[in-house]
């Protein structure tokens, strides 16, 4: 796979230690030459760059409270407007919110603390889908 042609990954996620950890993860697993992974501390930056270049990324880990006025759940249903073809990981803290993402139809909803376990599947899910 040549590097232009990685597969990009936003997470999106007011806590950086989540976005610092989701980059080294794929770093320690040698997946940088495959993927590219973004980290973005506020959804208006999200959006801000799937607009710019849409194609670039083919899923996004989205925490559903990002201390903005729009919600994970409104920032992925707009980035889905950029890219229809966007694949959602939800990751939040409050099961409660499980239900405010499912309209979303998201690949897959995982609790916060869960989400190291989960960093394979993540990155499977990605990679099988541009195959």
């Amino acid at each position: 796979m040549r590097y232009e042609e990685r597969i990009g990954l936003a997470v999106v996620d007011d806590v950086n230690d989540i976005n610092l950890m989701v980059e080294e993860f794929a770093r320690q697993q040698q997946l940088l030459t495959k993927f590219m992974v973004h980290g973005f501390l506020s959804g208006r930056s999200f959006l801000n760059a799937i607009k710019a270049s849409p194609a670039e990324y083919a899923g996004a880990v989205m925490d559903f409270e990002l201390g903005e006025r729009l919600s994970g759940a409104q920032i992925a249903e707009l980035a889905r407007e950029y890219n229809p073809s966007l694949k959602i990981i939800v990751c939040t803290g409050y099961p409660q919110n499980y239900k405010k993402f499912a309209a979303l139809n998201p690949e897959l909803i995982i609790p916060k603390h869960n989400l190291y376990p989960m960093l394979h599947c993540i990155f499977d899910l990605l990679l099988n889908s541009r195959n």
